[in-house]
């Protein structure tokens, strides 16, 4: 021990609020605030590492036009993939989407008639396509509403 305070190293700590702690109980309590200085420094470079890692490479309009693909696809064809595309000569059209390929899709509007869309002519799209596992969660919510509002509304007797 009086090696140690030859050495320079103090028996007892002078940290503010410490006289009553012992030197292994500073010393956990140093290692916890390192330990959490550091997790906070990690956590916080993780808050930025989405928007670093999400910057897709490329130009806004192939980024725009990948976006609508993909919303084609999700709609699917068929009647139920309902759409409404406004073109860039601000023609609307209405109706389903009947095929979609790698350049172009194809809407039956509701007289039958086909319009072929290239989606580089498409300035907006809207669609509508609920598939039925929604439909049954939709339809599931609705009468569990009506039970509970049938319930509440009985009369006590």
């Amino acid at each position: 021990m009086e090696a140690l305070k030859r050495a320079g190293f103090a028996s007892d700590v002078s940290l503010p609020f410490s006289s009553h702690l012992r030197r292994s109980d500073v010393s956990c309590l140093m290692w916890r605030s390192l330990i959490a200085c550091a997790l906070a420094i990690v956590l916080t470079n993780l808050l930025y590492l989405p928007t670093a890692a999400a910057k897709p490479s490329g130009n806004k309009e192939e980024r725009k036009l990948e976006k609508l693909k993909t919303g084609i696809r999700k709609l699917g064809i068929g009647s139920d993939a309902r759409i409404k595309v406004r073109l860039k000569d601000k023609t609307e059209i209405s109706g389903h989407i009947s095929e979609a390929g790698e350049d172009s899709f194809v809407v039956i509007d509701a007289t039958g008639k086909s319009n072929f869309v290239a989606y580089r002519q498409v300035a907006q799209a809207k669609g509508n396509n609920l598939s039925s596992k929604e439909k049954l969660a939709i339809t599931l919510v609705t009468v569990g509403v009506i039970a509970v509002l049938l319930l509440i509304a009985a009369p006590k007797s």
